[in-house]
């Protein structure tokens, strides 16, 4: 008899336990949902306009419910309408509050779409937008003293019930089980929300698929990086979730959460330079207006902050950053983040952001599809971003003139072409870096377009050398390295002694670009017209203009060992500031078809990529490699130096290392294990010690 008293006694519990968890996450929902609503007043005057305006039949005439376009789908602005009517009708402090005619519309706007039952050519539409839309709608209205038909509000919980988030990855995955969510709400059904929950925290785990990769990288649409784009729905959804469930027994703890939280604080939030965002970061999203600027991510880690409060002062100064707010002095000046997985390096200093797109035989390009990014053809072969303020390129792309794209050397072409749609992987069999989380290394061997070249960035203190070599074309276009195509400032200045034909330097909002050897440099400065519609035909045709400054080596038709070099100085804005400018503390030792070496006097700083074995020397140090490698060393305690080293290739077991030093009489030969799996292409520290990988 006791034995079945503590039976139901448990069983009793679970369900008591569990209803408060439904109306736990329920009320939570109903919280954030509110939270949208940012002017009453405004959400009143749509409420008004949208009841004024629909049909007897719960219709809107302005609503073509027979297109099933895949991008633009207009059925789905009827959901929508439905969703401020549920907002001001459940929002205690709209004038609509518990109106009889707000829940009148909304019944017979459901109803109608309920017998419409729209669908579109997309699957997303049709498994993910309508579903969530549905589910928030309904999630409002269990607020109120109304009650919907209890077979209509079935029917339409039923309509939610497509796509399985068991068979999708990544974002698509997340996307789904947020509905389930919903709907296990809903229906007070356990096994739903346990799905729906599950499903939502599976992609914050390390994957060598779709999704978070082991370089804290985010992968999309196959290996293409998407920290932005795909990565945003993550990081929001995620987060979203967790603040759903925070307060229940389904909450987000643990490592799940440390995980989130190191994505979001390391990778997110790095790609993002006074709020804009890294534009090689967002896939095709690049061709939408406004992208760039993130403005929910402060919303995003005040959240984290409400759910991860251990972690509340790093949320804080990360907010800080992004406001540019009394941040500096908190952080270290530098930070190297190299993403092997991604073919992906971003360095920030306290001043500004820099970054390295490329591609190879191990990821995709930057997509298009839906008719979005129709001239990203050149995208991931070398692009950079060059940021002080931020904002250096929010929407100046449907004026950009796509055949010069910053940090890209490629053939000049009359018509950028279109690749197939969706994932094409690249080309290049070695392209990668080396970093000590500190300073670091982008390396791309271009082997496409008829064009081959030897193309290297090393990252230092207050300036990113920017080496090009052997560069060797066979097709009939002029080849082009551009250094930047970014917002004309006010102070834009070039330099070139009197009677001299040599550009020494550049200046151009807060970047200086320096040009210390002699080179075929061309710029124009000066307003460039566009419509987005020309890059993506979801968007506006009205055309755009903008003032924008465009840098460009010419290496001309047919060239058999090209180079270039170049320096880029972020945050020197006039000729004061460069005067004071150290330029004999870098030195370019070698831009060879073989080495390409510079170093930091300052820092005592090497960094070199060998394109083959052989033999590196200078200043009484050598150094023999006897594979293809990238190499960082730090010599300032010349008798216990720093060295760093990976493959690019990533193909690689084993380097044999030989380094001396006159100096100090230090001599290390070192047999260097090279990461594998997962972790192939990230940086060793090689020490007397063995070797030490270096961990994010």
């Amino acid at each position: 008899m006791r034995f079945w008293l503590i039976c139901l006694l448990i069983i009793s519990f679970n369900k008591i336990y569990g209803q408060t968890d439904f109306d736990k996450i329920i009320e939570n929902i109903q919280k954030e949902e509110h939270t949208k609503i940012k002017d009453v007043l405004k959400l009143d005057d749509s409420v008004a306009v949208i009841i004024g305006n629909q049909e007897n039949n719960g219709s809107w005439d302005n609503i073509d419910y027979s297109i099933t376009h895949r991008t633009l789908w207009e059925p789905l602005q009827h959901l929508r309408y439905l969703n401020q009517l549920s907002l001001g009708y459940t929002y205690p402090k709209s004038k609509f509050y518990l109106n009889e005619a707000v829940f009148h519309a909304l019944r017979n706007g459901l109803k109608y779409w309920n017998e419409r039952d729209p669908k579109s050519n997309n699957w997303w539409f049709n498994k993910i937008a309508a579903p969530q839309q549905l589910g928030a709608i309904l999630i409002l209205l269990e607020h109120g003293n109304n009650e919907l038909n209890p077979e209509l509000e079935k029917r339409l919980i039923k309509q939610m019930h497509r796509g399985d988030p068991e068979k999708w990855t990544g974002a698509n995955k997340l996307d789904i089980a947020l509905h389930y969510i919903y709907r296990g709400c809903l229906l007070r059904d356990h096994n739903v929300l346990k799905k729906g929950v599950d499903e939502s925290f599976y992609p914050i785990k390390f994957t060598t698929e779709e999704g978070l990769q082991h370089d804290y990288s985010y992968q999309q649409h196959g290996p293409q990086l998407y920290i932005g784009g795909y990565g945003t729905v993550f990081v929001q959804n995620e987060v979203l979730v967790a603040t759903y469930l925070k307060g229940t027994s389904y909450a987000l703890t643990g490592e799940k959460l440390k995980l989130l939280s190191k994505f979001i604080l390391n990778t997110y939030v790095e790609t993002l330079h006074g709020g804009y965002m890294d534009y090689s970061v967002n896939g095709r999203g690049i061709s939408r207006e406004n992208r760039l600027h993130d403005k929910d991510i402060v919303k995003t880690l005040e959240k984290l902050k409400f759910i991860d409060p251990s972690r509340g002062k790093t949320y804080d100064r990360a907010i800080a950053k992004i406001n540019k707010v009394d941040y500096k002095s908190k952080l270290p000046k530098n930070q190297n983040y190299h993403f092997w997985r991604s073919d992906f390096t971003i360095h920030k200093n306290n001043n500004y952001s820099f970054s390295v797109r490329t591609s190879s035989n191990r990821t995709s390009k930057t997509e298009n599809g839906n008719k979005e990014n129709l001239k990203g053809y050149f995208l991931s072969d070398g692009a950079t971003n060059i940021r002080v303020r931020g904002d250096e390129y929010y929407n100046i792309f449907p004026v950009w003139d796509w055949n010069k794209i910053p940090g890209v050397t490629a053939p000049l072409v009359s018509e950028i072409p279109v690749r197939k749609a969706w994932q094409i992987l690249g080309n290049s069999t070695f392209t990668g870096g080396v970093s000590n989380n500190v300073f670091g290394m982008h390396m791309y061997w271009l082997k496409d377009y008829g064009v081959h070249a030897k193309k290297a960035w090393f990252f230092f203190d207050d300036e990113i050398v920017c080496l090009g070599s052997n560069i060797r074309s066979y097709t009939t276009n002029p080849i082009l390295t551009t250094i930047d195509q970014t917002n004309l400032g006010d102070n834009f200045k070039v330099f070139k002694k009197e009677k001299s034909e040599h550009i020494e330097w550049i200046i151009n909002n807060e970047t200086t670009y320096l040009f210390p050897r002699k080179n075929e440099l061309q710029y124009t400065a000066g307003v460039q017209k566009g419509s987005w519609y020309e890059i993506n035909n979801t968007q506006s045709s009205h055309q755009v203009s903008k003032k924008v400054m465009t840098a460009w080596f010419d290496h001309g038709i047919k060239p058999g060992n090209a180079s270039y070099e170049y320096i880029v100085v972020p945050g020197i804005s006039n000729e004061a500031q460069l005067k004071d400018y150290n330029q004999k503390d870098i030195e370019v030792l070698y831009n060879e078809a073989s080495i390409q070496a510079a170093k930091s006097n300052q820092l005592s700083l090497l960094q070199m990529i060998f394109y083959e074995a052989g033999t590196f020397q200078h200043e009484g140090i050598k150094i023999r490699v006897d594979a293809p490698c990238a190499l960082m060393l730090n010599y300032k305690d010349p008798g216990n130096p720093e060295v760093y080293i990976s493959d690019p290739s990533q193909t690689r077991n084993k380097i044999q290392l030989d380094i001396k030093i006159k100096k100090a009489n230090y001599h290390l030969i070192r047999t260097c294990n090279m990461p594998g799996g997962p972790y192939a292409g990230s940086s060793l520290k090689v020490d007397v010690e063995g070797n030490i990988p270096v961990k994010k």
